[in-house]
């Protein structure tokens, strides 16, 4: 009966440990912001976000490769409202701005 008692209160332990871990990443996300990958498809001339002052408010560029026009960053705005944004800013369509949420680190992107 002992043991039994044992391994459920282990069980729960870990479940609340898992619980806390992924709450505390999620708050974590939330005050820093959320990781994007942003591609721009068949534009005339490549992109540079790091020249567009208005861009740097809302976005930290965490990598980059202009010429194929990729970026790695963190925003706390929505990739709803980052392509959005994206768009009025640059004058593109739909198509032509793809924001992907991608997890960089943490408990949530070992999964």
């Amino acid at each position: 009966m002992l043991e039994v008692s044992l391994i459920i209160t282990s069980f729960i332990l870990f479940i609340l440990l898992v619980i806390i871990i992924v709450k505390n990443q999620i708050l974590f996300s939330r005050r820093i912001g959320y990781n994007y990958l942003i591609r721009f498809e068949e534009v005339s001339t490549p992109i540079d976000l790091g020249k567009n002052h208005k861009i740097l408010e809302k976005v930290k560029i965490i990598s980059d490769d202009k010429d194929k026009g990729i970026y790695s960053v963190q925003s706390q705005l929505s990739d709803i409202k980052l392509k959005e944004f994206l768009m009025l800013e640059y004058h593109l369509t739909l198509s032509q701005v793809i924001v992907s949420s991608i997890q960089l680190s943490g408990p949530i992107g070992a999964i």
